[in-house]
């Protein structure tokens, strides 16, 4: 199952349309996705104006891969539980966002192997196949100095 999220700020047009037109081709594969306003037929998706908690978790968990704007959340949710994640950054020149701060984000975790980015339609149909096929047995990460940080906030804010 895929699952894909908008996040809560505003449609996103441009990926809906790639994961739309990639789901018809792909019909057997359920796509679970919370679309914000978007109130097209997406055909084959299953869509969700919003998704709280825990149906969010639930889907985000069960999935095999998650697709995404390029919202920190989403990303480093998808790298804790070693999951494949196909980002799509949100363009300011065709009005998605207030300026271009997902194409800084997306640069800073290319180097991820479980993350795969998508800046048009042709790299996300390819994004999302290499995602489907990913290994997380690649690559673990470690998270140690993550830990040691949050335990050196909380020490201050107790």
């Amino acid at each position: 199952m895929i699952f894909c999220s908008v996040g809560t700020q505003a449609p996103f047009e441009r990926m809906l349309s790639y994961l739309s037109e990639w789901s018809h081709a792909n019909p057997h594969i359920p796509i679970v996705a919370q679309v914000g306003n978007d109130e097209r037929d997406l055909g084959h998706i299953s869509a969700f104006k919003t998704i709280a908690e825990p149906f969010f978790s639930e889907n985000f968990n069960a999935s095999t891969v998650v697709v995404s704007h390029a919202g920190m959340g989403n990303i480093i949710r998808s790298l804790e539980l070693g999951k494949p994640i196909v980002i799509v950054p949100r363009d300011s020149s065709r009005g998605e966002h207030i300026n271009n701060h997902q194409y800084d984000t997306v640069e800073n975790f290319s180097g991820f192997p479980s993350v795969f980015i998508a800046h048009d339609k042709d790299e996300f149909f390819s994004a999302i196949d290499s995602a489907l096929n990913y290994s997380n047995a690649e690559i673990p990460l470690d998270f140690t100095e993550r830990d040691r940080l949050i335990s050196y906030v909380k020490s201050f804010a107790s």
